[in-house]
Formats: C-alpha cells, structure tokens, sequence
C-alpha cells in the first residue's frame, strides 16, 4: 500500500475513534475504488459498517470476506467476521471456524490482542452451542493471557465471576468493544 494509502487509511481511523463511521466508510470506498485489492480497506470498512449500526452486518461480513479474499492471512478479518456470524446471525458453527482461523493466524503473526480477543469470542460462541467446558477453558486461557488494553478495558467495564454470566447489557457492552477493538488506545 502507498503511503498515500496509508495516511488517507489513518484518517478514516481517527473517524472511527471519535465515532463518525459514516465519515470513516467515505474514505474507506475511496480507498477501495483507488485500490481494489486493498485488504486493509475493506476491513475497515466492514468495522465502519457495523458502527453504522446492525441493519449493515450482512455487508459488513462481505466486507470482512473481501479482505481474506485479497489477504488469506488477515487475521482480524476472520475474528470479524465470526463475531457478526455469531452475533448478528447466531451462525455459530460457521463463526466458530472463522474464530478458529484467527487464533491459529494470530499466534503466528504474534499478535496477543487479536488472540485475546478471539479467545474470549471463542468462549462466548462455544456457550451459545452449550459446550460450557470448552467455553471455561477459554476464558481461563483468556485471564492467563498478557496485560493488553483490552483486557484492561475489560477489567474496568466488566465484574463477573467464575459461576456467574454475563448480564445482557454486559453482553451487548462486550460486543461493542470486540467490534472496535481495533481503536483501542
């Protein structure tokens, strides 16, 4: 990607901090219709989409889908999208493999936030198919992980204990950070 490219990309993202995902989309297709084949760029316009609001998952997962298209290793793109799989549509099986293909990518592109993220994904899309074993075993794989701004956002907005689930709110709250994890500072 030029660089170019590359300030127009950081712009759009400066838009998602701040919550202007319309703005942010604009320049995101811009790229896209300069670049095609950007991958960065349609990722980031599925994360865009999805800020829209839930009205958007669908083209927001073909958005993520373009991105392992032009990039088989895009790791983020995969967890992405099995979140909305998940969440959006309760495809569970489905989101569970994509989740899969982002820890496995992630842990050897040495990328602790992603795997943090996809593991406690994992956990939650492992309850929603009653494998409750398999769902503790991720979350304590999670709570072993690294310090990450992440798992510190987590720790401020989230009380929970071993027995316990979390409240819908809480649910809905941790939903909307796995989406914008990418913008955490």
């Amino acid at each position: 990607m030029g660089q170019e490219a590359q300030v127009t990309l950081q712009s759009g993202h400066k838009l998602m901090k701040v919550g202007d995902y319309s703005g942010a989309l604009k320049i995101y297709n811009r790229i896209i219709g300069d670049q095609p084949r950007n991958a960065e760029a349609h990722y980031h316009a599925g994360n865009a989409l999805i800020g829209m609001g839930q009205k958007n998952a669908e083209t927001a997962i073909t958005a993520y889908q373009n991105a392992i298209t032009r990039n088989q290793y895009y790791a983020s793109a995969y967890f992405k999208k099995g979140l909305e799989l998940s969440f959006s549509f309760g495809r569970n099986e489905e989101a569970l493999s994509n989740v899969a293909k982002a820890i496995s990518i992630g842990t050897g592109l040495q990328e602790p936030l992603l795997v943090q993220c996809s593991i406690v994904l994992s956990g939650f899309v492992l309850s929603r198919l009653g494998r409750d074993e398999e769902a503790d075993f991720s979350l304590a794989l999670f709570k072993k992980s690294s310090e990450s701004p992440f798992k510190e956002k987590l720790r401020k907005e989230f009380v929970y204990t071993e027995d316990e689930h979390l409240s819908e709110v809480q649910e809905e709250n941790l939903i909307k950070l796995l989406r914008m994890y990418d913008y955490l500072e």
